[in-house]
């Protein structure tokens, strides 16, 4: 770290030390963080639009899979939960839909999964909105 950006980190709490390549001045650059909070926004309402369409949470899984691999601790634990969500839902809707025929019990089943996918789905959603890590 150079003198100079010691003292302007000494003076400035929202400074950033100047990297090689980057623009002179501390021009404002974007976060690094965005693009993952971004995409776990977009898996999670994904993830609670497969509710309605199963694609979406086709959708919302295969994004959370292609974006963990390089995603920092916080973000991949959002990633990590909307793919453990859809397995979840996905293993709860295939035991619920044949056990319909068996007195209705797969209507409570499926209920379970659809009220359970929404909640930890909106929670997830607003976490990622607070940037806070998954639960």
């Amino acid at each position: 770290m150079s003198e100079q950006d010691r003292i302007a980190a000494s003076t400035d709490a929202s400074y950033r030390p100047t990297e090689p390549g980057a623009p002179p001045g501390g021009a404002a650059r974007p976060d690094d963080g965005d693009e993952y909070r971004t995409m776990a926004l977009v898996a999670w309402a994904l993830l609670l639009a497969g509710l309605v369409t199963f694609i979406a949470g086709v959708a919302a899984v295969v994004v959370a899979y292609v974006k963990r691999g390089d995603a920092p601790t916080p973000w991949r634990s959002h990633y990590d939960a909307t793919i453990r969500m859809f397995w979840i839902w996905f293993l709860l809707t295939l035991i619920g839909t044949p056990l319909i025929w068996l007195f209705g019990l797969g209507f409570i089943v499926l209920a379970v999964a659809t009220v359970w996918t929404a909640v930890v789905g909106v929670g997830g959603l607003m976490r990622a909105a607070e940037n806070r890590p998954a639960a």
